[in-house]
């Protein structure tokens, strides 16, 4: 963090078997990207945010009633 268009996002500690739901919200809390992730306790995903401006975002991954919240800023 900062990216520069592409986003490596990290989890652990999730509930094996369980597929969770990775949403990216800018500033203002608009949806700007959902994804379903998983199944999986840990893993990483690369998200492609080249299409959306320079800006603080927050990552917010939610699976069995869990949910983390991670800052990211976007420069290009």
């Amino acid at each position: 963090n900062p990216s520069r268009g592409i986003a490596v996002i990290r989890w652990s500690g999730l509930h094996e078997g369980r597929s969770a739901r990775l949403a990216v919200y800018d500033a203002a809390g608009r949806l700007v990207l959902v994804r379903a992730v998983g199944p999986a306790a840990s893993g990483t995903v690369r998200l492609d945010l080249r299409f959306l401006p320079s800006d603080v975002y927050f990552v917010r991954l939610t699976s069995n009633g869990r949910t983390t919240d991670q800052k990211l800023v976007l420069r290009k």
